[in-house]
């Protein structure tokens, strides 16, 4: 599917694995798509802007660019992370070739049951208001993907009776960990912008 300049809405994962060229995923309300050197991500396949049904979590292992968000950009780099919530308006990501990363998509209708249903609305930068990317340190990148290998082996390797639960608590753990370090950002933005303010005070 080539690029087009309109919006395009992807209602379930399966539609959206079909529409990028992804292979089928193993259960219809969630998937994890691992994009590196053996498996590149097609930029051809991209729609201009798209609207999703379901929630997408992107963590971005190499390279940079830049996501259209709404009004505004979202900039990533190596370690960075993405959080959208169903129903936003995301433009085509502007990236190298060799942008690798983890594509977490999670249908809301999977969280039903469990208490994480109505929480996962109160974590605030899946809001068009957090218009910047998480980014992660050295060890958090390494939390980060541990996480996510966890969801990623559970996924593709043995589905069974108890594996909605495992994933559930998975994710969980997932946005905790995001929430903590998206604190750790804004409090060390602060005192960066804090700093450059007064320096330029000075100067003044």
């Amino acid at each position: 599917m080539k690029s087009k300049n309109h919006i395009f809405k992807f209602r379930s994962i399966f539609e959206m694995h079909q529409a990028f060229g992804i292979r089928k995923p193993q259960h219809p309300l969630i998937s994890i798509t691992h994009f590196n050197k053996s498996n590149p991500f097609n930029p051809d396949n991209a729609v201009l802007y798209d609207v999703l049904s379901f929630y997408k979590i992107v963590f971005v292992t190499q390279q940079e660019g830049r996501l259209r968000y709404g009004r505004n950009y979202y900039d990533f780099n190596q370690g960075s992370m993405m959080f959208l919530a169903p129903n936003q308006l995301v433009g085509t990501a502007e990236h190298h070739l060799e942008t690798y990363s983890y594509i977490l998509l999670i249908h809301p209708d999977f969280f039903l049951g469990y208490p994480l249903a109505k929480k996962i609305k109160q974590y605030g930068y899946f809001s068009y208001s957090v218009n910047e990317a998480l980014h992660l340190s050295e060890k958090e990148k390494e939390t980060i993907l541990t996480v996510y290998k966890i969801i990623e082996e559970e996924l593709n390797s043995r589905i069974d009776e108890f594996s909605q639960d495992v994933v559930v608590s998975q994710i969980e753990t997932l946005l905790n960990y995001a929430n903590r370090f998206y604190k750790r950002q804004f409090v060390t933005r602060k005192v960066v912008n804090d700093d450059l303010l007064q320096k330029t005070e000075a100067i003044l």
